[in-house]
């Protein structure tokens, strides 16, 4: 199944909304290359130009769209505002006169009249100013942080003195600092527009859009001001962080670079580098640049945190605890050095320290339900198994959607359960059970449906991250077997028939962490892998052993080629090749691999779940 035009515009739409730019534009030129006047595709393509400061890109593609559809009012209304923007106010002026004609609101034409005029009257005006007294008290009131009266102050200048540029640029400044985001971007953006060619007003506009997580946006601005002022150390920086939001690293490890290069004695900078060179996996790299910012700022809190986080990663926790405990000298309010703290201490078997840590990261703030967690995981590991659970349960109370929450809270009453009921010391079924599943995989067959196949292959094609990570040989997808009411028929039927296979392989109640499906005529996974993460790893829950992973192919694919997709287990070795309605468990901690390249799509459904 492919998708529509409509639903390709509607994908779009929701990538557009969120800031994500340049994938919404994938989605819209790919709607112009079958349909080249499609009024909606060209409209959004200028909204983005306009968003990116390419207004004189965004001006065809909005005349376009207004050229097929002159009936729609916001099409008038963003090809005179981009007319403006690129200062034609003659042919903005021209095109009011048209859009009255067509019955555009008169409000918002209005509206558009007012800035031509305020516009226009910058240009002649352009000397009114405040004195140079008043200039400076509002400079005073930053420097020492009184920003409601530099808001004030500023708010006046603006007024009396509506081209004087300054008092926006400091405006824009002042709201992010009282957390006025929204009237920050929009000061931020006059001051650009009153002059563009200030790197400082384009850098403001950039950290006011990266806070709004309009990243690509945001890229846009800094690379604006990096144009006008090449050596614009801060704003290499700032763009560097936006690159490493954006996932790119090798750009955003550039970025650094030019920074440091214009300015070697950026602490920052050599921070940034070190959490980008992290994260690309250059750990002795990341440790160089974070001590070299250490170096060049001995106090820098951040910087000992992340080194700190290095360290852990490495298994250096007696290091690593030495580098919390200095992020924490020099910033007590360190939520996250003390919470890694606690971690570290955790790891070095400091079970009483590390709740104590926990416990002072909750006292700056109980709102976080991470720390609520973490602390109930060292309360079980202690035996406090009642503290514990209450610990839980605020964490799963201020974050309801977490599955890790959930996964604790119910295993955490299943051993409180367990404990009360004393279990009687005669034959246990479902320890002989995990233990047939622990010598080989648990084999059984359930008859693929048409109708369940035709769905999933309609979900497929819905999905934006399939078209976003087309170049990958194959992709995972969510399914929600058990928390949507409104599933079709073979979803519900296959849920229940799920559940009665998991709960009966392990002779209990069991949690399911995550549902996944794939479709794909080349899914190629030579590398043993295992289905644990950082919390069944933790040795004092041992969640480990209670884990296990099912895989049920509704199509095994093409059995007549040389690469037929056997599901090869390590540990010990063992070969399986995969039939139309197998379903195969196994623990979630055996390593396992499956390479599979044919004419045809294999198509399975995968779950992690818990015994509990």
């Amino acid at each position: 199944m492919e998708l529509t035009i409509g639903e390709v515009l509607q994908q779009g739409m929701i990538l557009h909304k969120e800031g994500k730019l340049r994938d919404a534009e994938n989605f819209y030129r790919a709607i112009l290359r079958s349909r080249p006047m499609h009024s909606d595709a060209n409209h959004n393509l200028g909204l983005i130009a306009v968003a990116l400061n390419k207004v004189d890109t965004a001006l065809p593609l909005l005349k376009a769209a207004l050229d097929e559809d002159s009936s729609t009012e916001q099409y008038w209304l963003s090809y005179i505002d981009a007319l403006i923007k690129s200062k034609q106010y003659e042919n903005a002026k021209e095109f009011i006169g048209k859009a009255r004609e067509h019955e555009i609101s008169d409000v918002s034409l209005n509206k558009l009249k007012e800035s031509i005029t305020l516009l226009t009257k910058n240009d002649k005006t352009p000397d009114g100013k405040p004195s140079k007294e008043d200039t400076q008290k509002l400079i005073k009131h930053c420097e020492i942080g009184e920003y409601n009266e530099a808001k004030e102050l500023a708010l006046s200048f603006t007024k009396e003195f509506p081209t004087f540029q300054f008092a926006w640029k400091a405006l824009g400044i002042i709201f992010k600092k009282l957390g006025m985001v929204k009237e920050s971007l929009a000061a931020s953006r006059k001051s650009v527009e009153l002059l563009p060619q200030d790197p400082e007003a384009q850098c403001n506009l950039a950290n006011t859009l990266k806070g709004l997580g309009r990243l690509d946006e945001a890229e846009a601005c800094y690379m604006e001001a990096i144009k006008i002022w090449p050596e614009f150390a801060a704003a290499h920086n700032n763009l560097g962080r936006t690159l490493h939001d954006l996932g790119k690293l090798n750009e955003a490890k550039e970025s650094f670079l030019l920074a440091i290069k214009s300015k070697p004695d950026f602490a920052a900078a050599h921070n940034n580098l070190g959490s980008t060179l992290k994260k690309m996996g250059k750990l002795d790299e990341a440790s160089t640049s974070f001590n070299q910012a250490i170096e060049l700022s001995p106090s820098f809190a951040q910087a000992h945190s992340n080194l700190g986080n290095l360290l852990f990663e490495l298994k250096r926790f007696k290091e690593a605890e030495d580098s919390f405990r200095k992020a924490i000298k020099f910033e007590p309010g360190h939520i996250k050095a003390i919470n890694n703290l606690g971690d570290t201490l955790k790891k070095l078997g400091k079970l009483e320290d590390a709740e104590t840590s926990y416990r002072d990261a909750l006292a700056l703030n109980s709102d976080i339900p991470m720390l609520h967690s973490n602390l109930a995981r060292v309360l079980y590991v202690m035996g406090q198994h009642d503290a514990a659970l209450e610990s839980i349960e605020k964490a799963n109370q201020i974050d309801p959607r977490s599955k890790d929450f959930e996964l604790l809270l119910k295993f955490m009453r299943a051993s409180k359960s367990k404990e009360t009921d004393n279990l009687s010391a005669g034959k246990n079924d479902s320890l002989d059970s995990i233990k047939d599943l622990n010598k080989s995989p648990l084999i059984l067959n359930r008859a693929p449906e048409k109708k369940l196949i035709d769905y999933l292959y309609g979900m497929k094609s819905r999905n934006l991250s399939i078209i976003r990570n087309a170049s990958l040989t194959s992709k995972a997808f969510p399914l929600n077997l058990y928390d949507h009411e409104d599933n079709d028929d073979s979803i519900k039927d296959l849920a229940k028939d799920l559940m009665v296979i998991m709960e009966d392989s392990v002779k209990s109640e069991v949690f399911i962490s995550d549902v996944f499906f794939k479709i794909s005529k080349s899914d190629i996974e030579e590398t043993p892998y295992t289905r644990l993460t950082e919390l069944d790893e933790d040795d004092g829950l041992k969640l480990r052993e209670k884990k296990y992973t099912m895989i049920y192919y509704l199509s095994a694919g093409d059995q007549d080629n040389s690469n037929q997709g056997f599901l090869n287990f390590y540990e010990p070795g063992e070969k399986i090749l995969p039939k139309d309605g197998m379903i195969v468990i196994i623990p979630a901690g055996r390593k396992y691999s499956s390479s599979y390249n044919g004419d045809s799509n294999r198509i399975i459904i995968g779950l992690n779940f818990y015994s509990l």
